[in-house]
């Protein structure tokens, strides 16, 4: 079962510097008035919602907190949405205000995830892989969490999955 969690979490902390590169991508191809490059990344971003989907349904076998579901389920609503708003109705949504506000909620709350550690922890970012990559209580997509992600140490190879724990 630990095994199965590793391999679990390093997909969700692959997939979630996969999306933020991505992002970032997007945004400079938008700033650079290139819309093919922006279309074409903002597919592969969507497309993201299949490993996101597959991380969802197997969460509940390994027992993950309901955190972790909240903050999947986010970033899984936020891409059915993009790809509602942008690839299906064509809607140009972010001139309107009413559309673009819940919009960006939606955005932050599905990539900024929850943070239970506090001020400091939260300006470290972090990039330390063991020689077990692991995470202890979920995906998050906001660089500034990164090291929930792939940081867990050796000494906590218990893999609590507690969304208290310290």
């Amino acid at each position: 079962m630990a095994g199965s969690i590793r391999v679990l979490n390093a997909i969700g902390a692959v997939v979630a510097v996969a999306i933020n590169v991505l992002l970032i991508a997007l945004f400079i191809a938008r700033l650079g008035k290139k819309p093919q490059i922006e279309h074409g990344l903002g597919i592969v971003i969507i497309l993201s919602a299949v490993p996101l989907s597959y991380l969802f349904v197997t969460a509940f076998a390994i027992k993950r907190p309901v955190l972790y579901f909240i903050q999947v389920g986010l970033m899984i609503a936020y891409l059915l949405v993009e790809f509602l708003l942008d690839y299906i109705l064509k809607v140009d949504f972010r001139q309107n205000m009413r559309i673009v506000i819940p919009y960006i909620m939606l955005f932050f709350s599905g990539t900024a995830g929850d943070d239970r550690r506090g001020q400091a922890r939260r300006q470290r970012l972090v990039f330390r892989v063991d020689h077990k990559l692991s995470c202890h209580d979920g995906v998050s997509f906001h660089p500034a969490f990164y090291h929930r992600a792939v940081s867990q140490s050796p000494s906590r190879d218990s893999m609590d999955l507690s969304p208290f724990d310290g």
